[in-house]
């Protein structure tokens, strides 16, 4: 089972990485196959049947789907442009809120949804 070694540190095999990430198959497969399980690996699955290691917690990032991707592409290089362009030639005195709000009746979703879109606020770790 292939190890990465770093600074003269042995680090986790490619099946426990993957069970610390909340996919457990790998590890499973390796039992089941009936090959030797080296000593570091033995020690990883008495801790974690010890409950000393445990799977990452919080929700996987989800990726949006290639559809949602074009959608949302369509919504920020067609509708959103014209109609922000309309709402100022209309007079609205907040032109990105109207914009948001004739975009959002036309792809059936709220303007907030339309405005986090526009502006995404991603999240910095």
């Amino acid at each position: 089972m292939p190890r990465l070694v770093i600074g003269g540190q042995v680090r986790h095999s490619a099946e426990e990485i993957a069970y610390l990430d909340g996919n457990p198959r790998p590890l499973i497969d390796l039992l089941r196959s009936g090959k030797p399980i080296d000593q570091h690996t033995r020690e990883f699955l008495a801790n974690v049947l010890e409950g000393k290691i445990t799977k990452r917690r919080g929700p996987k990032a989800q990726t949006p789907s290639m559809r949602e991707i074009c959608k949302q592409s369509q919504i920020k290089e067609f509708w959103y442009p014209l109609c922000f362009e309309l709402a100022k030639q209309e007079g609205e005195t907040d032109a990105h809120r109207a914009a948001c709000e004739r975009v959002g009746s036309i792809t059936k979703r709220s303007a907030d949804q339309i405005d986090k879109i526009i502006y995404p606020r991603h999240k910095h770790r």
